[in-house]
């Protein structure tokens, strides 16, 4: 099928998390054939449903979503890997004539994207075997008070709980002598060109956005998330230092079911974590380029506004 779309149009709907990226983009399907590529760095994988807000059955249903419980939870799933899997599923989605909207708060393979990437080091064993000692012997915020000397940047972007990329930053370097954030600096462009409409969805009222997190959090509890991390953390092949069981609400439900906190302190630390990792989000998306902000509490009144700055000369219903 011959696409109605100009070479290389996507959209890009980003935001930080619980700001309604997923609802709003269902809501675009009224008005655009599109199909949903995921951009979240937590539902690549599978059994990440309630803790990662995996999109529900009808919205699945919908409009067809890519990139959801693709790699197992044992696996890692790298940026390099997200460009490869989006760029073929953009690709696909343009063949049938539909548009690719990519939807999530996952800045970096946003940009890895668009930019490209610079060529990272494979994996250094002696090297990780050195940090995963450091990491079980004080923890992880240690790694994090490290990559905060070597790699200020990358350090405010990465959560001190997250080890898995913690130790990716340190150990690239450890091998290169340059840090991650230089190196994405220096990107090359990728072979495939986009031509990415970009829209930031985010909350003026960061009150708001605070009390829809703390109710999103309740909503997953109520949900069953206990069930879900206790049947990931029984998976013997969920080795530690996973990115899944590592990322905001998995891990404080991690500690309470290690009994290393109790229920009150593990529902407020995710909520807090949550609203950390909301500000971070916000932090990088204001370095975006071309990029329309919108307010998520206003969007839906300017919905036709965004479709036709999406649509430009071709009309739809």
């Amino acid at each position: 099928m011959e696409s109605p779309w100009p070479a290389g149009r996507v959209v890009f709907l980003m935001g930080p998390t619980a700001s309604g990226k997923s609802s709003l983009a269902i809501k675009l399907s009224d008005h655009i054939p599109i199909e949903i590529i995921s951009v979240d760095s937590a539902l690549v994988y599978r059994g990440a449903k309630i803790g990662a807000a995996r999109p529900s059955g009808s919205m699945l249903r919908r409009v067809p979503h890519h990139l959801i419980g693709i790699c197992g939870p044992s696996s890692f799933y790298s940026v390099a890997k997200f460009r490869e899997d989006a760029s073929r599923t953009i690709d696909e989605i343009q063949a049938r004539g539909k548009l690719p909207v990519l939807v999530g708060g996952t800045g970096m393979y946003f940009r890895a994207l668009e930019n490209g990437l610079h060529e990272l080091p494979d994996r250094d064993e002696a090297v990780r075997r050195e940090l995963d000692t450091i990491c079980e012997t004080y923890g992880s915020s240690r790694l994090h008070r490290m990559l905060a000397e070597l790699d200020p940047e990358s350090a405010r972007r990465i959560d001190e709980s997250d080890s898995h990329r913690l130790i990716r930053a340190i150990e690239v370097f450890r091998v290169t002598g340059d840090t991650m954030t230089s190196l994405m600096a220096k990107a090359h462009k990728k072979t495939s060109e986009i031509s990415p409409v970009k829209f930031i969805l985010a909350n003026r009222n960061r009150e708001v956005l605070a009390s829809a997190i703390a109710k999103r959090f309740d909503g997953m509890l109520e949900k069953g998330l206990v069930n879900e991390v206790n049947e990931l953390r029984c998976n013997t092949n969920v080795v530690r230092g996973n990115p899944l069981l590592g990322s905001v609400g998995y891990k404080q439900v991690g500690d309470y079911l290690m009994d290393k906190i109790s229920y009150t302190e593990m529902k407020q630390q995710a909520i807090v974590a949550t609203c950390q990792l909301a500000k971070r989000q916000r932090t990088w998306f204001r370095k975006e380029i071309d990029a329309i902000w919108c307010d998520s509490e206003s969007v839906q009144s300017d919905l036709g506004i965004m479709v036709k700055l999406i649509c430009g000369d071709i009309e739809y219903r």
